[in-house]
């Protein structure tokens, strides 16, 4: 709700708050962390804070196919969450691969 009425400082405030605590709160909080981390990457890019969003978007990345498997939809969208990353960065190579591992997982 924070990031969607323009609320950056807030957002930030609430996610360095939680995304350690649910770090350390252990596996049953792995889809929630896994959920406060994409809520991360796009503020981090908002703000323009690309290397940052990167970390926060390859931990999801690796979490969703983890938690989901490579063939889940969730980890699709985080797959592209983190091409998205790529195309600030100019990581061309990996955004069109993750791009298309996306599309293939989608299909």
């Amino acid at each position: 709700v924070h990031r969607f009425r323009g609320r950056t400082e807030p957002m930030r405030a609430e996610l360095d708050e939680l995304v350690p605590w649910l770090r350390q709160a252990g596996p049953a909080f792995e889809p929630t962390l896994r959920q406060a981390l994409t809520a991360q990457v796009h503020l981090l890019l908002d703000t323009g804070q690309h290397a940052a969003a990167l970390a926060s978007a390859t931990e999801a990345l690796a979490m969703a196919r983890r938690l989901l498997g490579d063939g889940h939809a969730g980890t699709a969208a985080a797959a592209l969450l983190r091409a998205s990353v790529g195309q600030f960065i100019g990581d061309a190579d990996e955004t069109l691969r993750l791009s298309l591992e996306a599309r293939e997982a989608l299909q």
